[in-house]
Order: C-alpha cells, then sequence, then structure tokens
C-alpha cells in the first residue's frame, strides 16, 4: 500500500433537532472519535470501513442524514527508502504573528517573542516557512544549495532570537496529475490554473465532481466511499507526484499552488540526504517531513507537463530579492540600534498588576478564596485568593473554586469521545471561559513541548486558537488590552 487514506467527514441528520447526539452516537457505534463538534477520521482501509459504509447507506437510502460541510480524503505517500524528497511543513503557526510589512507586501514582519522556542520551523500560511538562526547557520555552513535567506523583521516589545525566510530559488517541477482526475475539468475549477500557463501543476487536490467519467478503482472501497458521496460534496487532497527526471540538482527547491494571489505563498521542498542531515543535528524532526512520490514515468494517459515548461517566479524575483534584502539589512540595523527589553515577567509582578486592576476596574468582583482547595493548580488558586471568579474581560471570566470542578467535569464529558490532537484532556485543567463559548486550559503534562502554556480552545473547532507561554503572561497581556 502506497498510500494512507484518512476521511475527515461530518455525518448528521436531515433534521437539526437532536442530529448532534446522533452524530455521536454514529460515530462511537463504528468506534470513531470526533476531533470537533460534528466530525470524525476513519481510516479507509481499515476493517471499520465496511460497517461505515453499511451504516451510512441505510441512513443515506432512508434519508435520514448526510453528509455536510468540507469532507476530504487525504492521501498520505508512505515513507520508504525510495523517498527521495520531501516536502517541508509545521504544525507550529505562526500567522496570527504576522502581518506584511508597509514596505512591501510580500516582506513580512512579527512579533517574533511569541515564536515557540522549542522549534526551529514555523508555518505563516499566507508567505512561506520562517527557519530559526540556528537552522539557517546549519544551512549556510555546509553550503547546501538552491535556497537564501532574508531576516524576518522583528517589530515585537520584547527581545527575542533572529528567525529568517528561506527562498528557494529552482522549481521542483510541474509534477503529474492525480490518476483519478478529468483535465477536461480544468476549465470549471474555480481558480486560474487553466488560463495560466506557468502555474499550471500536477493536480493533487480536486473534488469528486472533477473525477473521470466511467473510473474503475482498483481498490474496492474506493468505489464504495464514491458511492456514498454520490450527492455530496468530497474533496481529494493526496500527495504531490513528479517526475525524476525532472527533479532540480539543488539541495533545496520550491512549489506553488495552483492559485494565482498576491501572497504568492511557495512550499518548500528539501531532497532526502540534506533532510536526513538536518534530523542528525535535531535541527528539524520526522514530523517536518512530508514525503512525495517520485516516478520515473508518467502513468499512462498522463500528461508530462514539464517538457518545455514555465514556471512561476520563486518567492521572490531576483529584482524584488535584491530590493526587499536592502530594506531587510535596514530594518536589522535599525534592530541592534534599539535594545529590547527581555520578556521576563514574573507570577508575583502580574498578581499585583491584576489586584490593582481588578480594584480600578470600578466593578464588584467576587472576594477572595480564604483557603486551599485541593486538586486545583497552584497558581489558579493564587489567582482565586485575590478575587475567587472574576470576569478580567468579556473574553476571560475566570471560574471560582465552586465552578472549577463541575467546569472541567463538563467539558471533560461532552468531549470524551473527541480527538484533541496533540493534547491529553486528562492533562488539561479548565479554568476560564469565553463568553462565545470558548474556554482556556492549563496544560498540566510535562511530556509536552507546551508543558505549563495557557491554552484558548474554540468552541467550534475544539483546537487551541491562542496561546500564552505561561500565566505570568497570559495574566499581563489581558490586564493590558490584549481582546480591546
Amino acid at each position: 500500500m502506497k498510500y494512507k487514506e484518512i476521511l475527515s467527514f461530518n455525518f448528521k441528520l436531515l433534521e437539526q433537532k437532536d442530529s448532534l447526539d446522533f452524530s455521536r452516537k454514529f460515530y462511537s457505534d463504528l468506534g470513531l472519535k470526533n476531533y470537533s463538534t460534528y466530525w470524525a477520521l476513519l481510516d479507509i482501509n481499515s476493517d471499520k470501513f465496511n460497517s461505515f459504509y453499511s451504516l451510512a447507506k441505510i441512513y443515506l437510502n432512508n434519508k435520514v442524514a448526510n453528509f455536510y460541510g468540507f469532507c476530504t480524503l487525504t492521501q498520505s505517500y508512505i515513507d520508504n527508502e525510495d523517498v527521495e524528497w520531501y516536502e517541508l511543513v509545521s504544525s507550529s503557526l505562526v500567522h496570527d504573528l504576522i502581518s506584511a510589512s508597509k514596505f512591501n507586501h510580500l516582506y513580512p514582519e512579527g512579533k517574533i517573542y511569541k515564536f515557540p522556542e522549542t522549534e526551529n520551523i514555523v508555518d505563516s500560511i499566507y508567505y512561506s516557512l520562517f527557519f530559526s538562526q540556528k537552522l539557517q547557520r546549519f544551512i549556510i555552513e555546509k553550503n547546501f544549495s538552491g535556497i537564501k535567506f532574508l531576516w524576518l523583521s522583528d517589530t515585537g516589545k520584547y527581545k527575542a532570537k533572529n528567525w529568517f525566510i528561506p527562498v528557494a530559488e529552482i522549481p521542483i517541477g510541474k509534477g503529474v496529475d492525480h490518476d483519478w482526475f478529468d483535465i477536461n475539468q480544468l476549465v470549471n475549477i474555480d481558480n486560474e490554473i487553466a488560463t495560466n500557463e506557468a502555474y499550471r501543476n500536477g493536480i493533487s487536490n480536486f473534488s469528486n465532481k472533477h473525477l473521470k467519467k466511467d473510473l474503475k478503482f482498483t481498490n474496492e472501497n474506493h468505489t464504495l466511499l464514491f458511492e456514498l458521496f454520490e450527492n455530496s460534496d468530497l474533496t481529494i487532497l493526496s500527495t504531490r507526484r513528479y517526475l525524476k527526471q525532472h527533479l532540480p540538482e539543488t539541495d533545496f527547491a520550491f512549489g506553488w499552488d495552483t492559485v494565482v494571489g498576491k501572497d504568492r505563498r511557495r512550499t518548500l521542498f528539501i531532497n532526502k540526504k540534506v533532510a536526513f542531515e538536518l534530523l542528525k543535528e535535531n535541527l528539524i524532526k520526522k514530523e517536518n517531513l512530508k514525503p512525495i512520490e517520485i516516478l520515473d514515468q508518467p502513468p499512462y494517459g498522463i500528461e508530462n507537463l514539464d517538457i518545455e515548461a514555465k514556471f512561476p517566479t520563486p518567492l521572490y524575483t531576483q529584482s524584488e530579492f535584491e530590493i526587499v534584502k536592502k530594506y531587510s539589512i535596514q530594518c536589522y540595523e535599525k534592530y541592534l540600534k534599539k535594545e529590547k527589553p527581555a520578556l521576563s515577567i514574573k507570577f508575583e509582578d502580574s498578581l499585583k498588576k491584576l489586584k490593582k486592576y481588578l480594584k480600578s476596574n470600578g466593578e464588584n468582583h467576587p472576594t477572595g478564596l480564604k483557603k486551599t482547595i485541593p486538586n486545583i493548580p497552584a497558581e489558579i488558586i493564587d489567582i482565586l485568593k485575590i478575587s475567587n471568579g472574576p470576569e478580567l474581560d468579556s473574553e476571560v471570566i475566570i471560574m471560582s473554586d465552586q465552578e472549577l470542578p463541575e467546569f472541567n467535569n463538563e467539558i471533560n464529558k461532552n468531549f470524551e469521545n473527541y480527538d484533541f490532537e496533540n493534547y491529553e484532556t486528562n492533562e488539561l485543567f479548565h479554568f476560564a471561559k469565553s463568553i462565545n463559548g470558548d474556554w482556556y486550559s492549563f496544560n498540566l503534562d510535562p511530556k509536552s513541548n507546551e508543558f505549563n502554556f495557557i491554552l484558548r480552545f474554540s468552541h467550534e473547532e475544539l483546537a487551541p486558537i491562542e496561546k500564552w507561554k505561561n500565566f505570568a503572561e497570559f495574566l499581563n497581556e489581558i490586564i493590558n488590552g490584549y481582546f480591546d
């Protein structure tokens, strides 16, 4: 088997009443876990697929339930010794810390002090990946080819380590279309690939509405899956595939999305040899490497797009790079002249600020807790001793000692069948809520890279949407008008 195939789906009642209970039972009966309100994941090559198909088919035929939302089938190429290239990826997202500079919308700037200290690669989504100085220096010292760097402008108010924008110079190639994709559907896809010769590349992401007519699957589970989605949308997110004879001879290369947009995001690829060197030096992690499939020849009936191909520009054209580089150097020189304070907020100091904040707020806040309560983290007890359940903002309402046990039980019970990716729910202590239903958790898992972090969970996505490194930083920012 070349691919791991995961279906992400939302299956609920046509009538909205009691739909959540129905979805939860449907998933539970199949031995699946929710990862968001109505959503679940299924390996379509697992022994659970036949039961899923049979049960879903009954509800569909009886017009009781259906698939909703952005359902996807993700095909991930399974890593093996034949893999020659990887796409570099990162689950550490910093897009909310980054914005376009006034100088040029293609040159970002941001609050670098908030970047995760344990990572060497982060993703800005709209621009590119960013590399830590440690990773950037190693690449330069080793003289790896096909890549150059720009300093990432730091506009944060606290001292931070340097980060860099990697700019790959050579395209990895056009790639080839997915075997299932009907190229006659190019004109029906809502982007510019059909008219822009440079951006046209191998289609790996497409809708079930764009499948070849009379397509015969070799895997019966594919036939059954698309039968279930006959009247619903399913997006195939497959691995990128490239032709061996057209691969660059460099160590790094760039790819691109099929939509021509002003953000001009470029994906970054790395060859196997260099990837393994970076792994050996602990500069990247295995999860930073997404294997891509390399083919000797295009599959039967699939066009070779690399013959006499035109390509989009790198992240910057040569002239743009020189202009932005000059500006980047100017920013760095100014940065060196202005000494920024280190972010060293002490918890005791943030508690003093909290006292002043509540006193000057002019509202009646609950009096402080007079005793220590077991099974509640010490930092939360210290806050409750100042005010036992204060509303710091409509976005941050801290639970009292009486409310905390039930608050934690309710969240844990409601989401016991959910899969909180990267987090163990029994290691999260929930201590505050937002007016819109989001909640705040204290990560107590010492094995986590985010141990002692404060996490704001979205009640819709059931995933952290904001993070603080500790209670001191959290309280300091809330008191200073974080949500104003």
